[in-house]
């Protein structure tokens, strides 16, 4: 239904919320991306990468290493951000551990993503939080059991891969 309770004024004062909005995101994906070019020109990334590789734990050691890692930076940075700076450094240890590129993505993604719901900064939650009209600390009991039941998602995405692949074999992506 239309109840016709949004005035011109209100409407100015959406775009204009939404245009600061935006506007950060920009600031924050732009600065991310120049970044992520000047870490890869100045030869950053495969020192690192290397090390990573070279890590005394192995493959599940540096699984939970890069896991971890993923969870902490989600709960400061978006998500695009994190992409942007990070791929280039996670893609060769992925690859040198042989690791499907669409399970790794699905698991950075997955990761990003319960970090993103994660106290201190929570960010999708507090976006959550605020088109809902509720204060974060009224959802922290519920965001608990989200987000067990995402580590627990996780955990099992990790052991069997094949969850997180069966869709884009059956479309013949694979």
């Amino acid at each position: 239904m239309i109840y016709r309770s949004l005035s011109l004024r209100d409407m100015a004062e959406l775009l204009v919320e939404s245009a600061e909005t935006s506007a950060v995101i920009l600031i924050v994906v732009g600065l991310a991306s120049v970044f992520a070019w000047a870490s890869s020109t100045m030869g950053i990334v495969d020192p690192i990468a290397q090390a990573l590789v070279s890590f005394g734990g192995g493959e599940m050691g540096v699984m939970i290493i890069l896991m971890l890692f993923l969870v902490v930076v989600g709960m400061f940075l978006d998500g695009i951000s994190i992409f942007m700076i990070f791929l280039p450094l996670f893609i060769p240890v992925a690859e040198r551990f042989s690791w499907d590129l669409v399970w790794f993505g699905v698991l950075m993604t997955y990761n990003i993503a319960l970090g993103q719901f994660t106290p201190p900064m929570a960010v999708n939650l507090m976006v959550s939080c605020r088109l809902a009209g509720c204060s974060i600390e009224s959802t922290v009991r519920w965001d608990a059991w989200m987000l067990l039941s995402m580590f627990a998602g996780l955990i099992l995405i990790i052991l069997f891969p094949a969850l997180a692949i069966w869709l884009p074999k059956v479309l013949g992506f694979m």
